[in-house]
């Protein structure tokens, strides 16, 4: 299903929230758990179809409370990074911020949902910035 998210007083409609399809409804003795935390996902053996409708997603309670998960959310993504023996690399934090920033806010329209839609992009981009920070300062703590 499509998940529509509910964020600062309105629906997010485009930028790297939507559309945001959802593996919801499956047999669970033929699926299986695969990607990395925080945002893994379910996976079926057999034919996966759409359905129609919106999957209504309340995702935060204010901007604190996103802000809040982004800190946790981002120590776990560096920490499944490091198991993996990702290094970070200066580009990581220079570039791939911004980029993400333009997909979301450009590239995705997400400047179609107004000022919710630019917190989006910039805090999506924040977070991609956090991410490597807390790799970087991971490597770091690791070799001490």
């Amino acid at each position: 299903m499509n998940r529509v998210a509910w964020h600062l007083g309105r629906w997010v409609r485009h930028g790297d929230w939507h559309p945001d399809w959802k593996l919801r409804l499956f047999e669970r003795a033929r699926a299986r758990w695969v990607g990395r935390n925080p945002h893994g996902r379910a996976e079926t053996d057999g034919r996966v179809a759409r359905l129609d409708g919106d999957l209504l997603h309340y995702s935060y309670r204010d901007l604190a409370d996103q802000l809040e998960r982004i800190g946790v959310h981002t120590t776990q993504a560096a920490e499944a990074l490091y198991r993996e023996g990702r290094r970070p690399r200066l580009s990581d934090l220079v570039f791939r911020p911004p980029a993400r920033f333009a997909r979301g806010y450009v590239l995705k329209l997400g400047f179609l949902d107004g000022v919710v839609g630019f917190v989006v992009a910039a805090t999506v981009a924040y977070s991609v910035f956090l991410k490597y920070a807390k790799l970087r300062e991971r490597w770091q703590a690791g070799e001490g």
